[in-house]
């Protein structure tokens, strides 16, 4: 819906952007017909410091070159150019950054205003910005400075700041979690069947996953570019991967509800296992392939296909994130949310059934279906509370809005590994039992 709204604003804007460069072009063509304006925020010879103080001027040998609307690139010390030099901005400045933002692209036009058509207003004047020369992947890039136009613009996000603090707090506090559901479900043999081993897999991918979005969220500006990049590949594969092994776990609930009552033999088991390891694994490393090659391969154009994880340590723009991310995520909530129906309504019929003729029922059948009841129980729980929560997260992404509207949810998504040792061991009555049973005869033994 973001994407598609995105260029349904383009298209319409094109003719209110074309007709603003012609008109400008006009006016900037009576007023100065000679001479091209440029507003440079530091003088000659220097350019603004990224590091601290990040306002301050400092030496450089590189020359400031923008590209004007309808000439080629032309130096500051050429005599058609005339150079204001000065901050305009009292309140402070913010840069457009168009390699990581398609909504920052601009245009320089000769009578030295700005062009900014995804900006609101779309066309600035000298004294509501200026240029100067930064470092970018592609080389040394002029980038404008936008000018705040009170104090006000400046004051951080309430909720952006909250979560920026509440949310690594959640995931550290979820990785505990995680690992005593994967610690049980892994040491105790009766647990240790085809569903318990899906489970120890989606744990095991959430565990990578919150460590390594909790280090960005923590380390933050104080990670190297490379570092970044190789986080970002892995939260992408371990996200990847533990909605694939969600999707697994509501296949084979799906799969368990609507097959009749047969013994499932080891041999069988062990065959189902190695499907789904194929699948849960090959398809997120298909696409963690296909993003590394993009990312790494230098003779492909920075694009909309380009991941540019370097800056950000994510996705740095939304055509990316939707083919190597958000697009699998979404095809898998919904395949969850098809099989979750289907057994539901599967097991309507017989619930039914057996509430009628449950003391005539077959003993092994009974427990079978018991099993079975409980293993769409958890299902659902887990459908309704992390499958929501990822819808969520997927429409938040998709139509953006107020970090306050989203906050519940993200916090709800941090605290999953919470969420996840309630549902498959405090809810489980026999893994509970087999917890409490497992820890007694190690400490017994001990003792």
């Amino acid at each position: 819906m973001k994407l598609r709204n995105k260029m349904f604003q383009f298209v319409l804007k094109l003719c209110v952007i074309v007709s603003i460069l012609l008109a400008v072009d006009a006016v900037s063509v009576k007023q100065v017909p000679d001479r091209w304006i440029v507003p440079k925020c530091c003088p000659l010879g220097f350019t603004l410091s990224e590091q601290s103080p990040p306002s301050s001027c400092v030496p450089t040998a590189l020359m400031l070159e923008p590209e004007y609307w309808g000439a080629d690139p032309l130096p500051p010390n050429d005599t058609q150019v005339d150079v204001l030099i000065g901050n305009p901005c009292p309140y402070g400045k913010y840069r457009l950054e168009p390699h990581k933002d398609s909504l920052d692209e601009f245009i320089v036009l000769r009578n030295g205003s700005l062009l900014v058509p995804f900006q609101n207003p779309y066309l600035l004047d000298i004294t509501d910005y200026c240029l100067d020369l930064f470092e970018t992947p592609n080389g040394p890039v002029a980038l404008p400075l936008i000018c705040f136009s009170s104090s006000s613009e400046q004051s951080p996000d309430f909720w952006k700041n909250l979560a920026l603090t509440i949310y690594p707090l959640g995931l550290l506090l979820s990785v505990p979690f995680l690992i005593a559901t994967l610690l049980i479900y892994a040491l105790i043999p009766e647990l240790r069947d085809t569903r318990g081993k899906s489970l120890c897999c989606h744990i095991s991918c959430l565990i990578l996953a919150y460590i390594a979005l909790a280090t960005v969220q923590l380390g933050g500006p104080s990670l190297s570019e490379n570092m970044c990049v190789m986080i970002a590949f892995l939260i992408q594969f371990s996200f990847l991967a533990c909605f694939f092994w969600l999707n697994v776990l509501c296949f084979d609930t799906w799969w368990r509800v609507t097959s009749p009552f047969t013994y499932s033999n080891h041999k069988i088991e062990l065959k189902k296992m190695l499907w789904y390891s194929l699948y849960a694994w090959c398809f997120p490393l298909l696409v963690l392939l296909s993003t590394v090659l993009m990312e790494l391969t230098p003779f492909i154009p920075p694009s909309y296909l380009k991941p540019n994880f370097a800056y950000n340590c994510w996705f740095s723009n939304d055509l990316a994130a939707l083919g190597y991310f958000y697009g699998p995520m979404g095809f898998i909530l919904i395949s969850n949310m098809v099989f979750f129906l289907l057994s539901a309504r599967r097991l309507c019929k017989p619930i039914h059934f057996y509430a009628d003729t449950k003391a005539e029922a077959p003993v092994s059948q009974k427990t079978a279906l018991q099993r079975r009841l409980d293993m769409f129980k958890q299902c659902a729980f887990l459908f309704v509370v992390m499958g929501v929560n990822w819808f969520a997260e997927l429409i938040s992404w998709a139509l953006g809005g107020p970090s306050a509207v989203w906050f519940v949810t993200d916090v709800l998504n941090t605290l999953q590994g919470v969420i996840i040792f309630i549902i498959f061991v405090l809810y489980v009555p026999r893994a509970k039992r087999l917890t409490m049973q497992f820890i007694s005869s190690r400490f017994g033994q001990s003792e």
